[in-house]
């Protein structure tokens, strides 16, 4: 099911509560097929509770990167537009049984997520040509939840020519 929501809104918040989300599931599947770790099972536990109170658990937690990304995100889109010849439509918020997740931006059967990385990070993604292991359950989500055929990583960087 998707719910046409912007992100980062108090709507868009107040829809997570309760669902394990596509940008905790680094967390959740951390020791893949081995026994939770403790940030999975202190992430389960606050799930919990927002599921018995109903109430958002855990903290608004924001620093200068993520108010960057923010900012600089609709720049990452346009250009992604731009080279690509996709049209990005707003990501919404799915929901799938107990998962919810927001993609960036919806492009037809698929999907992107935009990170806005700071040079090494840029350059590392750029030289692996893929993104940075942390993402991979990200996109994962973005795609089972969202029932989308494919995510294509966008990783912006303004400082750098590539």
């Amino acid at each position: 099911m998707r719910v046409e929501v912007q992100q980062n809104t108090e709507e868009w918040l107040n829809q997570r509560i309760g669902l394990v989300t596509g940008s905790q599931q680094s967390k959740v599947m951390a020791n893949y097929g081995k026994a939770f770790g403790n940030p999975a099972h202190k992430y389960a536990v606050e799930k919990a509770v927002e599921r018995l109170t109903l109430v958002r658990q855990g903290s608004s937690f924001t620093n200068e990167y993520m108010e960057r990304g923010t900012e600089l995100e609709p720049i990452a889109v346009q250009k992604y537009e731009a080279e690509t010849m996709y049209k990005v439509e707003p990501g919404g918020f799915f929901v799938k049984g107990t998962l919810g997740d927001s993609p960036d931006g919806i492009v037809g059967r698929g999907c992107i997520e935009v990170k806005v990385q700071v040079p090494h990070i840029h350059l590392d993604c750029i030289e692996k040509d893929r993104p940075t292991t942390g993402y991979k359950w990200q996109l994962v989500s973005h795609m089972y939840v969202g029932d989308r055929d494919w995510c294509d990583f966008v990783s912006y960087c303004p400082e750098m020519p590539i």
